[in-house]
């Protein structure tokens, strides 16, 4: 029967012909055969210079070999075995290794910022040079090493090497997510004057930067994130659906629903192949909303139908809230939001909990706790189960209304449900008990409150 050899192998073996340890710089004059005649360590290098097997590899750990061998000979193997997989094009295998290293080396407190330049001292080959400073930048970036990640892409530039794009960008989302602007910002200026040359990706990464809020850690800066589109334009890039739905909501954070809304229509007068209308629409018509103003937002989704872009369950649950909130804070417009959950329904589009918890806060804060319960109701038939809040709503109506049982009952509910009642919920029922002259079982209920941690 004849083993199939896989492609990959293949390919990585005919690279290995043009890779020799022996012509390596591994030790100063002396060759690899008599440096280390009989070290295991090195016959591990052996058989992953011949198999180019994973497995291979990882019969010992660099920690393990730095306590049996000592640092710099397992240092010298290692190094070994990242250029053979790194001339064989071993992606993973690389990354696995550099990360192995790296570890061990900020284990023992040794200078990182080096490591460039001894995994570097033993490559006389630019293209493998190249694509091992990709691995380590994105070992670097993926185990929030960032500024050594920079510090690898400036060193890089520096000696004439030019990192791919994939590890750039990779880069840019990890100092994104880490909310370093300053790396952020001379990372992609070097990207700009140096290469590799920003993508559509490139500048959807910076858009999203400036306008995100960063774990509340930072602001929406609109003046960049235009001048980002404005960049976009000038060289060529078209940006993408993400790039624009970016933009939007970005605009709307600050509070430019009116200008989001402009630069949507323009899009559309461009006829842009935005695929994502309706999600646009939708940040337009939250701001409207957040602003209290749902009319509105009511107008902008007359336009979306008049367009032909059809509402989704987000758009309607978003008004749905806005006119439950709107008007009088006790009442709000409860008879528009009703009709936009009916006309919702009759779009065949399955409400959310939003939909429902909207309802039901905005009926018991009107006193129609009968609409509220029938609402709560056809949540649990769909299947839709609520939080803590929207079932103290309900407590709170049943214990208003003297059906003590009911609003137990409940509490049993959320618990089975996971829905962890909180000291509100607690509160409204011992209250009603203790008015009710039934103090006894209102003590019942302190066990279960210690067992959830809720301190009476």
């Amino acid at each position: 029967m004849t083993t199939l050899i896989p492609v990959q192998t293949l390919k990585a073996a005919q690279k290995m012909k043009q890779f020799d340890l022996r012509k390596e710089k591994i030790v100063l004059g002396k060759s690899i055969h008599e440096q280390y005649k009989g070290n295991k360590l090195f016959l591990v290098v052996v058989r992953v210079l011949k198999s180019l097997n994973w497995q291979a590899a990882t019969q010992i750990n660099f920690l393990s070999a730095t306590e049996k061998y000592g640092f710099d000979q397992s240092r010298i193997a290692f190094m070994m075995m990242v250029h053979i997989f790194a001339c064989a094009e071993m992606h993973m295998e690389l990354y696995a290794l550099l990360r192995e290293i790296i570890c061990c080396y900020q284990m023992f407190d040794l200078d990182l910022y080096g490591l460039f330049f001894t995994l570097l001292d033993w490559s006389s080959d630019a293209a493998r040079s190249t694509l091992l400073v990709n691995v380590l930048v994105k070992v670097f970036a993926s185990n929030r090493m960032l500024e050594h990640a920079v510090d690898a892409f400036l060193q890089a530039k520096n000696i004439g090497l030019q990192l791919g794009i994939h590890s750039c960008n990779f880069l840019l989302k990890c100092l994104v997510e880490a909310n370093e602007r300053e790396f952020l910002v001379k990372l992609f200026e070097e990207m700009k004057n140096f290469g590799p040359l920003p993508c559509v990706y490139t500048c959807t990464i910076m858009m999203q930067y400036y306008c995100n809020m960063h774990h509340g850690q930072g602001n929406v800066d609109m003046e960049e994130a235009t001048n980002i589109l404005e960049e976009m334009e000038k060289s060529g890039i078209t940006p993408s659906v993400v790039t624009y739905s970016t933009y939007i909501h970005g605009l709307c954070r600050v509070g430019g629903a009116e200008i989001a809304l402009g630069f949507i229509k323009h899009l559309r007068s461009k006829s842009q192949p935005l695929n994502c209308y309706c999600y646009c629409y939708n940040a337009v018509i939250h701001e409207f909303c957040n602003t209290g103003e749902p009319e509105k937002a009511m107008q902008v989704l007359a336009e979306m139908k008049s367009c032909g872009i059809t509402p989704d369950t987000h758009s309607y649950s978003i008004l749905i809230e806005g006119f439950s909130r709107c008007g009088n804070i006790e009442r709000g417009d409860m008879d528009t939001a009703n009709k936009l959950f009916e006309e919702m329904i009759n779009n065949q589009l399955a409400p959310n909990a939003l939909s429902y918890k909207s309802l039901i806060r905005g009926f018991s804060k009107s006193g129609s706790f009968k609409k509220a319960l029938k609402f709560f109701n056809t949540m649990l038939k769909e299947g839709v189960f609520p939080n803590t809040s929207t079932c103290n709503r309900i407590i709170n109506g049943y214990c208003s209304e003297g059906h003590i049982h009911e609003a137990l009952q409940l509490i049993d509910e959320m618990r089975n449900r996971g829905v962890i009642p909180n000291m509100y919920t607690y509160n409204l029922v011992i209250n009603a008990l203790c008015k009710e002259s039934m103090s006894e079982k209102a003590l019942e209920l302190i066990p279960l409150m210690l067992k959830s941690n809720t301190v009476p």
